[in-house]
C-alpha cells in the first residue's frame, strides 16, 4: 500500500468530510431565533445546505419556512411546527431542537 495516496485520499478522496463543528451549527441557530427574521434576510449567506447535521438543516428549513410565513419562531413554536410536519423525529427529537440555545439580549 503506497502511503502517500492514502494520506492523500483522506483530503482528497470520495469519503473526505467537510470541517464542523456541531456547538457552531446550534450557536448560529440560537442566533437566528434572536431575530427571527434575519433568516430571511441572511438567507443568500446562510440555509439549510451550510449546515453538517442533518438535524440542523431541518430546524434551519423550519426557521425558513416560519420566517416566510411570518410566524413567531423560538424552540417551542419550531418543536411544535416540526411535529406537526412529521419532521420532529428526524430532527432529533424535541430533546435535540431543545438543544438550540435561546439567546438572550439584556439591554
Amino acid at each position: 500500500m503506497d502511503t502517500a495516496n492514502s494520506f492523500s485520499d483522506l483530503f482528497t478522496g470520495p469519503n473526505r468530510e467537510l470541517p464542523h463543528d456541531a456547538n457552531a451549527e446550534r450557536c448560529l441557530l440560537g442566533a437566528l431565533l434572536v431575530k427571527p427574521n434575519a433568516i430571511v434576510s441572511t438567507a443568500r449567506l446562510i440555509g439549510p445546505e451550510h449546515f453538517h447535521d442533518y438535524r440542523h438543516q431541518l430546524i434551519c428549513r423550519m426557521f425558513e419556512e416560519m420566517a416566510t410565513a411570518k410566524e413567531p419562531a423560538d424552540l417551542s413554536t419550531v418543536t411544535a411546527k416540526l411535529r406537526e410536519c412529521k419532521r420532529l423525529d428526524d430532527a432529533g427529537g424535541p430533546g435535540d431542537v431543545a438543544e438550540v440555545p435561546e439567546i438572550r439580549i439584556i439591554v
